[in-house]
């Protein structure tokens, strides 16, 4: 299923329509220590249009990847497959060390979205967080 311009729809939504206006704005502070600490979870709903300012604060990259969690079981699989893959698709972002990006995301569906680094071994370290849409 296609969304705006052509980005992949996903089962908890889709890249924000450009010029879409967010209605709640949630810093994200990517760790080495392997976790996500977020401004403020809470409270994500359908309908929401979420700009993410996702902040690598470690030593080495990290990527944040929004999703359904079997949409992020295939997206594991494959960086394991391509190890050295950068992402900019509209549900992912790969942020260098000391680097911040924002992410647009406009929430659909009453699944649960997860957010994960794909990097392999960092989802399995703990750096991943879910929030149920409602």
């Amino acid at each position: 299923m296609e969304g705006h311009e052509g980005h992949k729809m996903s089962a908890v939504g889709m890249p924000a329509a450009k010029g879409a206006v967010p209605n709640k704005t949630i810093t994200v502070h990517m760790m080495d220590t392997m976790k996500y600490n977020f401004s403020n979870l809470a409270g994500i709903e359908e309908g929401d249009i979420v700009k993410f300012v996702v902040m690598n604060k470690g030593k080495i990259p990290h990527e944040f990847g929004i999703g359904s969690i079997e949409e992020q079981v295939a997206h594991r699989k494959m960086m394991k497959e391509m190890p050295n893959m950068k992402h900019e698709d509209g549900s992912t972002v790969s942020v260098e060390p000391g680097k911040s990006k924002e992410l647009i995301w406009q929430f659909i569906g009453d699944e649960t979205a997860q957010f994960a680094c794909n990097v392999p071994g960092h989802f399995e370290a703990g750096m991943h967080a879910e929030v149920e849409l409602h």
